[in-house]
């Protein structure tokens, strides 16, 4: 679609816009946050938005980013887009942020020490590591059941998700750990940090062992293109050269790790 008909589509669709929506739109220079409700067209501003750095700056549509949260999101952002500024949409980088990592990780193998496209673990295989991990580990009390020694393996992979998801290392996890375990007053409290010790020791063998296999699961693609955005400069400049803008869908969803890739 030439520039010129596309002004035109974007003139008709910002003049639908209030004064607060028209003002999201326009200001595209620095930090903006839009907070606004479910149905009040987030989606449309944010497609707008993108047409109107394209309309105000030497850019390509490659030159943005944009980041969301569910392949859903991404079809109907794109879709958008499209119908906004025509093909130019489909050359904007619309992905969700598992995505883009995964992306960062096939583009760089030879940094991450790859041969072939990353392939995430299943939820079974997950289960199938820990299970393996926890039954040889006879030294775990609290989080091996003598019974049944895998009874506690969906709770320990809900808590590593969670703890990955929040940034949290096995070493910081420990550290934590250690410290509530000596302010401690009462049982409850010195069995959760004895919990959260095994649940330390679990967590670093289940990462040393994806380590030694050469394995992902969802939660490390992230944090492993973190890692290699604060450690490999080949990956960092690459990356600020090609993205000019960086814009997030449904921010308020973001997990630690998520927003740290923002800011990294």
């Amino acid at each position: 679609m030439p520039t010129s008909q596309w002004n035109s589509k974007y003139e008709r669709e910002f003049q639908k816009l209030n004064s607060n929506q028209r003002q999201a739109v326009t200001t595209i220079e620095g930090p903006l946050m839009v907070v606004a409700g479910p149905g009040t067209g987030k989606t449309q501003m944010v497609a707008m938005r993108i047409a109107e750095i394209l309309r105000r700056t030497q850019l390509d549509a490659r030159n943005i980013l944009a980041l969301t949260f569910t392949d859903t999101a991404v079809s109907a952002l794109k879709s958008r887009l499209v119908e906004l500024i025509g093909p130019d949409g489909y050359q904007v980088t619309v992905t969700t942020f598992h995505g883009f990592a995964a992306e960062v990780i096939d583009q760089f193998r030879w940094v991450f020490g790859r041969q072939q496209a990353v392939r995430q673990l299943s939820e079974l295989e997950r289960f199938q590591i820990l299970e393996r991990l926890i039954d040889r580990n006879l030294h775990l009390v609290l989080l091996r059941p003598p019974r049944l020694a895998t009874f506690h393996v969906p709770r320990i992979a809900g808590a590593i998700k969670t703890l990955k998801n929040e940034a949290v290392t096995p070493h910081e996890l420990k550290r934590l750990a250690t410290a509530e375990a000596a302010v401690a007053k009462t049982d409850e409290q010195a069995k959760r940090a004895a919990i959260n010790l095994e649940l330390a020791e679990v967590f670093a063998a289940y990462q040393n062992h994806l380590k030694s296999n050469d394995q992902f699961d969802y939660e490390d693609l992230i944090l492993r293109v973190i890692d290699a955005l604060e450690n490999e400069p080949v990956i960092r400049s690459h990356y600020q050269e090609r993205y000019q803008y960086l814009i997030v869908d449904e921010y308020q969803y973001t997990n630690s790790a998520q927003n740290k890739l923002l800011t990294t």
